[in-house]
């Protein structure tokens, strides 16, 4: 199984390089900061024949194509791609700006399209696309407000993953958006109900089972529909 993740020097994404390097997948493992991932390397160490560490801004897509020649380079498919690299803010409403609102918007929603796009011709037959949504992307949750940047960019995510599904299925693919929970990251805190692994190890029972009618789901990392 071939295996790219993005933002995965760190949190979900770094779990999720984690738990496909033990079970023997080949991981390429995309962060803009390579040289400052010490925890990323730290794995490359234990699983040197299969964990390819890329230096990849996801809202270049100059750097963007230098990983696919990397990574077409390796393997000859890709089974999985997770489009995890996100950012996150929590300015209120009167203090929003337009820079960082479209900020906001280039690294949590285009660029998983973006990135997608470039990847798509090693995507094998029956590939699965996995986009990291996050409750917030919920456009009927929204009844606490806050996260406004944050919330439109995943709902628009969701919206952006719906069309891909519907490309994918013409291929044998599946997209879905996932909804991680709440998770003890940098940006869920310490307080969070889950662990980077244990939300992980949830996703990735979904994604092994997804079935055909899934393809375009919204789900939460235990496989409950989310909602829209």
């Amino acid at each position: 199984m071939n295996v790219l993740i993005t933002g995965a020097n760190r949190g979900i994404g770094l779990a999720f390089v984690r738990q496909y390097a033990a079970r023997g997948a080949t991981v390429f493992a995309a962060c803009r900061n390579p040289a400052g991932a010490t925890d990323l390397w730290h794995l490359r160490e234990k699983h040197t024949e299969h964990l390819y560490i890329v230096q990849m801004d996801v809202t270049d897509s100059v750097s963007i194509s230098a990983v696919h020649a990397t990574v077409a380079a390796q393997v000859t498919h890709l089974n999985l791609l997770i489009n995890n690299a996100a950012i996150f803010s929590t300015t209120p409403f009167r203090d929003l700006t337009p820079e960082e609102s479209l900020r906001m918007f280039a690294v949590n929603s285009v660029a998983p399209v973006i990135v997608t796009r470039a990847f798509f011709d090693m995507l094998a037959e029956e590939a699965v696309i996995c986009n990291i949504s996050s409750n917030r992307g919920s456009v009927s949750g929204q009844i606490k407000g806050g996260l406004m940047d944050y919330a439109a960019s995943k709902a628009a995510l969701n919206s952006y993953t719906r069309s891909i599904a519907a490309e994918a299925a013409q291929h044998g693919m599946k997209a879905v958006m996932i909804d991680p929970g709440w998770v003890q990251t940098r940006m869920g805190g310490d307080n969070a109900a889950l662990t980077p692994d244990e939300t992980v190890a949830g996703m990735i029972n979904v994604i092994e089972n997804l079935t055909p009618e899934q393809n375009g789901a919204f789900l939460t990392h235990d496989g409950t529909p989310q909602l829209w």
